[in-house]
């Protein structure tokens, strides 16, 4: 599965413990993280199981923040 990040916008941003988008490859267990956005930039993400899973924390202050992604599939 591959992963676009077609809109990012974290406000607070560089508040890494309060405020971010984390992606999971297989399940949302912590040794699945793939990758952890919380600055202005969120880079696109391949993942290598077919689930994956996306979350997104942001703290009472944060409210705005928010993100569109486009994924796509590839079958073999």
């Amino acid at each position: 599965i591959y992963l676009r990040f077609l809109e990012y916008q974290m406000e607070h941003s560089n508040e890494c413990k309060k405020n971010f988008v984390a992606v999971y490859d297989g399940s949302s267990a912590i040794e699945n993280l793939k990758a952890k956005f919380c600055s202005t930039v969120a880079n696109d993400v391949m993942l290598d199981t077919g689930v994956g899973v996306v979350r997104m924390w942001a703290d009472e202050n944060s409210r705005l923040s928010r993100f569109r992604m486009l994924f796509t599939s590839f079958v073999d």
